[in-house]
């Protein structure tokens, strides 16, 4: 758990770093809208669908996934001060859970 938490924190960060800088397939997918072609296929526009704001979209993905994952409560509405002390737990588990991970040598001995 410990692991995954750190792994699921790094792409939360990830996330929130795209917000302000985009990698090489949103320069690509831009490039793609603007010239109306994406690898010789035509692309065709829909103005009925608004574009999504990239910077509110990378905001909700890490928003999304830090009230899902990295929780112990069910993720439907949760009063903010239930969340407050959810929160206070969660990070109690992770402590007690790492002094568990075998990769920190306290089980060893080490």
């Amino acid at each position: 758990m410990v692991s995954t938490h750190r792994k699921i924190h790094k792409l939360v960060l990830v996330f929130e770093a795209r917000k302000t800088r985009r990698g090489l397939a949103d320069a690509e997918a831009t490039k793609a809208v603007e010239s109306g072609e994406f690898r010789s296929v035509r692309i065709f526009g829909n103005s009925l669908m608004p574009l999504i704001n990239p910077s509110q979209f990378y905001q909700s993905l890490a928003d999304n996934l830090r009230q899902r994952l990295l929780t112990t409560v069910s993720s439907r509405s949760v009063p903010d001060k239930a969340a407050d002390a959810d929160a206070t737990v969660y990070k109690q588990l992770l402590a007690d859970l790492e002094m568990l991970d075998p990769t920190r040598g306290m089980l060893t001995g080490q």
